[in-house]
């Protein structure tokens, strides 16, 4: 295994769609904003969150990718698709709130009710992305919101379907600073930072900053930062021979006590155990 590699931090894209070969990526790298990937010819493998997830040919697969991610493993043959949105998107379209919450803690969802058409729809909104009217780019919008909804509809049986995400008429300006507030933290999960730290880059009063965040997110901010430095431990684990002592203070962690709780909390296992189950190949 190579040494650490560090994440590379991109701004977010924004609403975009493209289509091609792919290379294989020597480090993760995030940015703040659903990503929709399909895999149209051969085969490849993600690593997002500290966990593996093999694409399936002709399925979308949708994930955060403001938690890390990279492809790990490919065929020479290998063709996708891409699409990424404003994390609003989840928002926007109605998220369930089971679905909202697996995936805002790293689960990359893969769509169990493929539309054969999908293909095909992916082509016309490259090609409506790419025109400098920005009425086709509207068209584009509002069909992959369309195919969202589905998505989401299809892959909420999982997922506590019943519940929603409650809609207020302040909902879009109260998203911005959560937005903002999810985005440090998965930036700065390997530093000493706080309650405090985060509720002054939204200018918030730190009790009101952690109501609305846990309000939108279904989870406390010390839950999210906790996930996130566990996400990136299980990257290390996997892509590195750091030992276990140097990755505790690679990922944030104040002290190898803490870090080994909250690994056996989310993990089910120690960190060791994990290394080695994934170096003897078992899943």
């Amino acid at each position: 295994m190579a040494k650490s590699i560090p994440i590379h931090h991109e701004q977010p894209l924004g609403f975009k769609v493209w289509r091609g070969a792919i290379n294989r990526m020597s480090r993760a790298h995030q940015h703040n904003d659903l990503e929709i990937n399909m895999l149209l010819h051969g085969q490849a493998t993600y690593l997002h969150g500290g966990r593996l997830f093999d694409l399936n040919v002709g399925a979308m697969s949708l994930f955060w990718a403001a938690i890390p991610h990279q492809i790990i493993k490919k065929s020479t043959d290998t063709r996708m698709a891409w699409i990424t949105l404003p994390l609003d998107w989840l928002w926007k379209c109605d998220c369930s709130s089971g679905l909202l919450t697996k995936i805002l803690t790293g689960q990359m969802i893969t769509d169990i009710q493929p539309e054969q058409q999908d293909d095909t729809s992916l082509r016309s909104w490259q090609t409506y992305c790419s025109q400098d009217d920005p009425r086709w780019q509207h068209i584009a919008s509002l069909e992959v919101e369309a195919r969202l909804r589905r998505f989401m509809i299809a892959n909420q049986s999982s997922a506590n379907p019943k519940r929603k995400i409650r809609k207020r008429q302040t909902e879009k300006s109260a998203l911005d600073p959560v937005q903002m507030m999810a985005d440090y933290l998965s930036s700065h999960f390997d530093q000493p930072i706080g309650v405090e730290d985060v509720a002054k880059q939204v200018r918030l009063h730190p009790n009101y900053a952690m109501r609305l965040f846990s309000k939108h997110m279904n989870m406390t901010m010390i839950q999210y930062l906790t996930q996130q430095r566990i996400a990136e431990a299980r990257r290390l684990l996997i892509t590195s021979d750091l030992p276990v002592l140097d990755i505790v203070f690679e990922c944030g962690f104040g002290s190898t006590s803490q870090f080994y709780q909250a690994f056996e909390t989310y993990v089910g296992q120690t960190p060791r155990a994990f290394r080695k189950q994934l170096m003897m190949g078992e899943p």
